[in-house]
């Protein structure tokens, strides 16, 4: 069974839905998604148009982060206290992260109950960056 953990909407434009299996098996939540709405095109007519980005929810909330961002992120640094998150992005990738009009980021800002600060800085290798993630 795949559930909807979360959602944010920007009505009329975009909406990002945060999805998990329940299944023990290994259903892929995004694929089943996926799979079963766009026949004919119907994910698209469901919400009037709207693109809809799908994420694979996580217990993690840093994971959860960079899923919902979907950038390539070198680096989270969580202050759970104030519930807000640095994230760090390389410079090729900030307009991508930030979106149109900082749609992206608002988005995976009320997806996640994260206030998201993004911060540019340089890349890390791909064989350091599944370590720099979490803190």
């Amino acid at each position: 069974m795949i559930e909807i953990k979360a959602c944010a909407r920007d009505p009329g434009s975009r909406a990002k839905i945060g999805v998990i299996s329940n299944d023990e098996s290994s259903i892929d939540p995004v694929g089943a998604w996926y799979a079963r709405c766009a026949r004919a095109g119907r994910r698209q007519r469901r919400l009037s148009g709207e693109k809809i980005d799908i994420i694979p929810w996580s217990y993690d909330d840093a994971t959860f982060i960079v899923n919902a961002l979907r950038d390539e992120v070198s680096k989270v640094v969580l202050d759970e206290d104030e519930r807000r998150v640095e994230v760090v992005v390389a410079d090729d990738q900030f307009p991508l992260a930030i979106g149109r009009r900082g749609q992206n980021v608002r988005l995976a800002s009320q997806l996640t109950s994260w206030q998201i600060d993004l911060i540019t800085g340089p890349p890390i290798p791909s064989a350091t960056s599944a370590n720099s993630r979490n803190g």
